[in-house]
């Protein structure tokens, strides 16, 4: 819950309301996941679901990389977002994308 308001601002009474009605009010996993996800900018989602489909496990640099190809100036706000919302992490010293197995 508090990686999904993180992002929110603090004075924004009702947005909180709403998020946490949303979290509290949907106990199933699936559904509190999916509206952190829906709180991605497109970019995001793209870079989620790359990392959830097939690099699980590949180097970050190296991802990095092949992104920053396409998107050139939101890479690493998009993956920034992606930690702070706990959607991804990095395993180990080897800096290899991950995700909780939930995801």
């Amino acid at each position: 819950m508090g990686a999904h308001l993180s992002d929110k601002e603090p004075n924004d009474i009702k947005c909180w309301k709403e998020a946490v009605m949303n979290i509290v009010g949907n106990p199933d996993i699936f559904t509190v996941l999916r509206i952190t996800y829906d709180g991605l900018n497109h970019i995001g989602k793209k870079i989620f679901l790359d990392i959830a489909c097939c690099l699980v496990g590949d180097l970050k640099n190296e991802a990095v990389i092949f992104w920053k190809a396409i998107h050139p100036n939101e890479v690493h706000t998009a993956i920034k977002n992606l930690y702070l919302k706990m959607l991804i992490n990095t395993s180990g010293s080897s800096n290899r994308l991950d995700m909780h197995s939930l995801v």
